[in-house]
C-alpha cells in the first residue's frame, strides 16, 4: 500500500469512530416494565416505543416483569405486542442508591419512634404460663381427645368416612389401647429387610392402636420423586404382594406410618430397625411434629435396637418398665399365638 493510501485509510477509520462537533451519546439506565406473561420479550425498542415479541402460545397469562436499558430521558413508554398496542406505562428504576434511602429513612423512624411499656406484662406472663400448664395437663388433653372424637362420630363422620378408603373406615374398639401420653415408634428406612417391615406391619395392624407408629426419616431416594416412596410403603402394607397398590385397590394392614425426620432427631436414633417407648407424653398441637421440643414434652424413654419383633421389642421393654399398658399390648399380641 503507497504512503497516500495509507493516510487515507487512517483518515476514514477516524472519521467513523471520532464523533463529530457537538454530538452527545444517549446516557442509558436499567429500568423494568410490565408484560403480558412470562413468555413476551423486548424486541427493540425506538425511542419510547417498546415493542414485545411472544415466544410460546401456550404460555400461562399473568403479568410479569422484565428489565431493560433504555435512554435516561425517557419516563413514559409506550408496550407493543406482536405488532399491537397493547398500554403506556411508566418506567420503575431500582437502584442502590432508592434502596439505601429507605434504609436510613427506617432507621430514622426507629429511633423516634418509642413504644410504652406494657404495665401488665408481668400479669400477662403469669396468666399465659397457668393457661399453657393447663392445656398441657393430662385432664386437659383428655377431655380434648374425647371432645375430638366426638366431633369425628358426629358432626364430621360422613365426611371422613367419604373421603377415606373402605380400609381405613373401621376403628376397631381392641384391648391394650395406649394411653393418650404415651407412644411405641417403630424407626424404619428402605435398607431395613422386607419380611421385618411386613411382620411390624402384621403387628401393628393388630394392635389397632394410633399411638403405636411407624417412622421413616425421609422419602425413598430424596424428595424429588414421590412414586418410590408409595411404591415401598405399598411393599409394607400390602396384603397380598401380588395386588399392584399403583393400579387398582389392595387389602392393606391398618397401621399409622409417619415420615419425620425431628423425631429421629429427638430420640437420637442412629441406626434401623429400633423400638422406642416414650411415657408421659405432652403434646401441645397435634398438627406439628412430636419431635419438635417446644411441641412435645417428654419425660422419659426407651430405646431397643435391632432386627427384632416387635413382640421382643415390647417384652424386652417390660422387664425394663414394668408397664401396664405395654403388658397389655403384648396380651393382644400373643392372643392366637398360644
Amino acid at each position: 500500500m503507497h504512503f497516500k493510501e495509507v493516510i487515507k485509510y487512517i483518515l476514514f477509520i477516524a472519521l467513523i469512530i471520532l464523533p463529530a462537533e457537538g454530538v452527545t451519546y444517549a446516557e442509558i439506565k436499567k429500568a423494568y416494565i410490565e408484560t403480558p406473561s412470562p413468555c413476551h420479550k423486548v424486541e427493540k425498542i425506538e425511542g419510547n416505543m417498546v415493542h414485545l415479541k411472544s415466544t410460546d402460545k401456550d404460555c400461562i397469562q399473568t403479568i410479569s416483569k422484565v428489565q431493560m436499558g433504555i435512554d435516561k430521558s425517557v419516563k413514559n413508554v409506550y408496550i407493543y405486542t406482536d405488532g399491537r398496542f397493547w398500554k403506556e406505562q411508566a418506567l420503575t428504576e431500582f437502584n442502590l442508591d432508592s434502596i439505601n434511602e429507605y434504609m436510613e429513612r427506617g432507621d430514622a423512624l426507629k429511633k423516634d419512634l418509642k413504644v410504652p411499656e406494657n404495665q401488665h406484662k408481668k400479669q400477662g406472663k403469669g396468666m399465659a404460663e397457668k393457661t399453657y400448664q393447663r392445656y398441657l395437663s393430662k385432664e386437659f388433653q383428655e377431655k380434648l381427645q374425647a371432645e375430638t372424637e366426638r366431633l369425628k362420630e358426629g358432626i364430621f363422620k360422613k365426611p371422613v368416612e367419604e373421603y377415606y378408603s373402605d380400609s381405613r373406615k373401621e376403628i376397631r374398639k381392641t384391648e391394650g389401647k395406649l394411653p393418650l401420653t404415651e407412644r411405641i415408634y417403630i424407626f424404619i428406612s428402605s435398607s431395613v429387610p422386607i419380611e421385618t417391615l411386613r411382620n411390624y406391619a402384621i403387628a401393628v395392624d393388630k394392635l389397632g392402636d394410633p399411638n403405636v407408629v411407624m417412622v421413616m426419616r425421609g422419602f425413598v431416594d430424596g424428595m424429588k420423586y414421590i412414586k418410590p416412596t408409595i411404591k415401598f410403603v405399598g411393599d409394607v402394607m400390602r396384603k397380598d404382594l401380588n395386588c399392584e397398590m399403583m393400579r387398582k385397590k389392595c387389602d392393606a394392614y391398618r397401621a399409622e406410618f409417619a415420615i419425620d425426620p425431628l423425631l429421629f432427631r429427638r430420640y437420637q436414633i442412629t441406626k434401623v430397625p429400633a423400638v422406642v417407648y416414650a411415657i408421659n407424653i405432652n403434646v401441645v398441637d397435634a398438627q406439628m411434629s412430636e419431635g419438635l421440643e417446644n411441641n412435645t414434652k417428654v419425660s422419659d424413654y426407651y430405646v431397643l435396637y435391632g432386627d427384632a419383633s416387635l413382640e421382643y421389642a415390647l417384652d424386652t421393654m417390660h422387664k425394663e418398665t414394668k408397664s401396664k399398658s405395654i403388658e397389655e399390648l403384648l396380651t393382644v399380641l400373643k392372643k392366637g399365638f398360644y
